[in-house]
């Protein structure tokens, strides 16, 4: 999904610079990739933790993920200024 959406985000935003109904697609795809980019990060952190790949923890990882984009940004933030300072 992330990789579709990735595309399919960049595919319409193209096309809407001669068609502005483009953007709703493009508006679609953009959610769908934020929204797989958040559940991600936090479903290899309940993964990490002992838990199963079941239904119940790729609900729970959306949900947080949706729930708590701002802390998922900083973490990814956190870590990239340690890559870049790190090296």
């Amino acid at each position: 999904p992330l990789t579709a959406a990735g595309y399919g985000a960049w595919f319409y935003l193209h096309f809407a610079r001669d068609n502005p109904v483009s953007y709703l697609p493009f508006a679609f795809c953009a959610v769908v990739f934020l929204t797989a980019l958040l559940a991600s990060s936090y479903l290899w952190g309940l993964l990490s933790e002992g838990r199963e790949l079941t239904k119940e923890t790729l609900l729970l990882s959306l949900r947080l993920g949706l729930g708590r984009p701002p802390e998922v940004f900083m973490k990814g933030l956190t870590l990239l200024a340690g890559f870049a300072w790190g090296s």
